[in-house]
């Protein structure tokens, strides 16, 4: 599950990417706090963007 949500992370459609992240926020792993910075580097939808950070706050990660 976690391989297919980070790919959904990468999709064209902003609310696909938009329900990866929030799944990621959920599943509280640390393991993709390396995709979700780099998607907060790249993304320009403010509402993914916002997902991203709700996500990486939700996991904790000092990395973030």
């Amino acid at each position: 599950m976690l391989w297919w949500t980070l790919r959904q992370l990468k999709s064209k459609d902003p609310e696909t990417r938009k329900q990866a992240a929030q799944t990621l926020g959920e599943v509280k792993d640390i393991r993709p706090v390396g995709s979700l910075v780099n998607a907060l580097l790249v993304e320009c939808d403010h509402d993914v963007r916002e997902e991203v950070v709700k996500a990486l706050g939700k996991i904790g990660d000092i990395r973030a």
